[in-house]
């Protein structure tokens, strides 16, 4: 995709968020942090909130807000796909954090001729609960859902990628 002569291909991050007044202002503070130099387009698909999401949204305005049809996370996000014209689309849930190098190690993956596509791990926020942090850990010790939770950085194939990158 990207050479030493061609520019860095444009990413479009799809947000479907339900009611994530409070949690989608750390989500968009992440992609703010993003290390990725080249163009990011985060798209949020508002799928019919009826909480101050919308504010919260409003608050960075760098950040495309689409109102969804309130039908659930997967036609938002097919929405946000077709409202980009970005080379690479990346999904990420309203409640997540994503680590400051999230879209560049995506996109270095997807510039290779042999993959098609590429997820991360999931791990607990900071101020998660001890609860919150045992389940963590039993999902990751029994493998849940296969290959759904990583332990490792290997790239291996899987079958199933989860959205919460």
């Amino acid at each position: 995709m990207s050479g030493a002569d061609t520019p860095m291909p444009r990413v479009a991050v799809v947000i479907p968020a339900y009611n994530e007044e409070r949690t989608i202002t750390a989500c968009l503070d992440s992609l703010r942090r993003q290390t990725y130099a080249g163009p990011l387009e985060v798209i949020v698909v508002d799928d019919g909130s009826t909480d101050a999401t919308a504010a919260r949204v409003a608050a960075f305005p760098e950040v495309r807000r689409l109102a969804g049809a309130g039908r659930g996370p997967s036609l938002a996000r097919n929405q946000g796909v077709e409202a980009t014209q970005a080379e690479i689309i990346a999904f990420t849930d309203a409640d997540c954090i994503c680590d400051p190098g999230w879209v560049e190690a995506l996109v270095g993956v997807l510039e290779r001729p042999t993959y098609v596509g590429a997820g991360g791990d999931q791990q607990c926020p900071p101020d998660e609960s001890r609860y919150g942090r045992q389940v963590q850990g039993f999902l990751k010790a029994v493998g849940f859902v296969g290959s759904y939770v990583r332990n490792s950085r290997d790239e291996t194939p899987t079958e199933h990628n989860p959205t919460r990158n």
